[in-house]
């Protein structure tokens, strides 16, 4: 609490960037790949992955990020700037497809690229 106010009072930022999450909780369920994926996966039901089977992506488990994030914040060096997180080896869909398939079957479909395109562009509703 104390560095939080002497980040404020001395106008200091600090953020960090990670990649794609997934984990526990409601903002780790309603991640992309929390909805598509991992909670399809746990009810037995066929996985979307948004994007290329084959193509390699990197997801970060929301725990791991959320330390991550609070790291750069607990040192006053990196007050003023910006991190880029380190991220885990990136997998395919159908890596991580196959590690979230609880009874060993994959099934799994790329969600095609027009659903994608106009989940996209939809507009955002005010909160």
């Amino acid at each position: 609490m104390q560095r939080r106010g002497l980040c404020r009072a001395a106008g200091l930022r600090c953020g960090g960037r990670g990649a794609d999450y997934y984990g526990p909780g409601p903002r780790g369920l309603i991640s992309v790949p929390g909805n598509t994926l991992f909670a399809r996966a746990v009810a037995g039901r066929r996985m979307f992955w948004p994007g290329k089977l084959d193509q390699p992506h990197a997801l970060r488990y929301l725990p791991d990020l959320a330390r991550a994030l609070v790291m750069p914040a607990d040192s006053e060096a990196s007050w003023g700037r910006a991190w880029n997180l380190p991220s885990p080896k990136p997998l395919t869909g159908r890596q991580y497809a196959a590690a979230a398939a609880l009874d060993g079957r994959t099934r799994v479909s790329a969600v095609p690229k027009l659903a994608l395109r106009t989940a996209c562009s939809r507009p955002r509703h005010a909160m």
